[in-house]
């Protein structure tokens, strides 16, 4: 069952759904999460997210390398809000790259770990950075592993 996108709001979304009217790509509760999300910084990420939207409709979903490139930049520039708003794709594509490609999925989960954790929303960011943790541990890949705990201990 999927969550409203505000941060901190835990209500459980119900049929009909509020989605957000520009991009479709997230859903509120209520109108009043809705705004205070957009205010949050969905407005920075909302045009992506309808470039995204557009481009899969076409059949030309972005790559992994392009949601990465796009993480990297946020987190260059510690827009911790607009890096979180691209947390429900990240995710989805996450989940899908874990078998074959699991290097980019960490990069992913590590991206918005610390997004969460830049935002002070430190439980959030635990499952992203167990994820992170989880794909680096079975790789044997020791380095990334004391990364991924570091970023779990801070």
């Amino acid at each position: 069952m999927p969550h409203c996108a505000l941060e901190g709001c835990a209500v459980q979304l119900t049929e009909p759904l509020l989605h957000c009217s520009a991009c479709a790509g997230v859903s509120y509760c209520s109108r009043v999460c809705q705004l205070a999300h957009w205010k949050a910084g969905h407005r920075n990420e909302c045009g992506t997210m309808r470039q995204a939207a557009a481009t899969r409709s076409t059949g030309d979903a972005p790559g992994p390398e392009e949601m990465i490139a796009r993480m990297q930049q946020l987190a260059e520039k510690r827009d911790w809000k607009a890096l979180v708003g691209l947390r429900h794709a990240g995710l989805n594509l996450a989940g899908s790259l874990r078998e074959g490609r699991p290097a980019d999925a960490a990069c992913i989960y590590s991206h918005l770990g610390a997004a969460f954790a830049g935002l002070g929303l430190f439980e959030r960011a635990i499952e992203p950075l167990e994820e992170y943790r989880a794909i680096m541990q079975a790789s044997g890949d020791k380095k990334s592993e004391g990364h991924a705990y570091g970023q779990l201990g801070a």
